[in-house]
């Protein structure tokens, strides 16, 4: 006899590629390093010295970028995974949009 309720627990990962998130974690480890050694090099040798602003908005952006990638990457799956039928009332009919806060 089959259920009319909905069906669990069933989502699988069908597009996971190891070697690009490995190769991932290093190109965000080395762009880290950059960003985070030249403005340290630029105080320590004067022949490389940036400019405030340039620094200023580099600090900017970095910040939007930071900002962005999390909306980006958090908010579909918030809202796909809060908004799941096998979840409580709360999350489904209470407060629909727990997933954007």
């Amino acid at each position: 006899m089959a259920s009319s309720g909905p069906v669990c627990n069933t989502l699988g990962v069908n597009n996971y590629s190891d070697p690009l998130h490995i190769a991932g974690l290093f190109v965000i480890l080395c762009g880290g390093f950059l960003g985070a050694f030249l403005p340290v090099a630029a105080k320590r040798y004067p022949w490389l010295r940036i400019p405030g602003m340039v620094l200023q908005l580099g600090r900017a952006f970095g910040t939007g970028v930071v900002i962005a990638t999390g909306f980006v990457h958090m908010m579909p799956p918030a809202l796909a995974n809060l908004s799941d039928a096998c979840l409580p009332g709360f999350f489904t009919d209470t407060y629909n949009s727990l997933g954007a806060a």
